[in-house]
């Protein structure tokens, strides 16, 4: 059993590598952070143009249809980085969830979208979060 990447695997991540090399790093995210910049808009095209976007969406809606072990190895490459860049909500959470529970009309409206970069998703998660001693996080009704 090979338990190694495939070539695929790390063609994508070299890619990636590349890419994200040359997006401004970690002054240009403190920015972003600060709120100078609100959105960074090059690398969320630059990533829906390498597929990165839309790596779980299946190709019925104009994603790769990649697996989650793909979406780690793109995760990694983005925190190596530090690009400021939504990627855990948009091309993650939200596509799971539309996958996993959404009606065949909100999967056609939404997964291409995501996939292109069209749109950016915000993910919410239930009140057990606030749970959490000192978390700070308060969900209502």
């Amino acid at each position: 059993m090979e338990f190694g990447l495939s070539e695929e695997q790390v063609m994508l991540q070299d890619a990636l590598a590349r890419f994200l090399s040359g997006t401004g790093g970690l002054e240009r995210t403190r920015a972003f952070a600060a709120g100078k910049d609100r959105r960074a808009p090059d690398v969320l095209q630059g990533l829906a143009e390498l597929g990165v976007t839309g790596l779980i969406i299946p190709e019925a809606h104009g994603g790769v249809g990649l697996s989650l072990l793909d979406a780690a190895l793109a995760a990694e490459q983005l925190g190596r980085f530090v690009a400021p860049a939504p990627f855990a909500g948009t091309a993650v959470m939200a596509p799971l969830a539309l996958l996993k529970a959404g009606d065949a009309g909100q999967q056609a409206t939404w997964l291409p979208k995501l996939a292109s970069g069209a749109a950016v998703a915000g993910v919410a998660l239930s009140e057990i979060t606030g749970a959490r001693d000192g978390a700070g996080v308060e969900a209502r009704d």
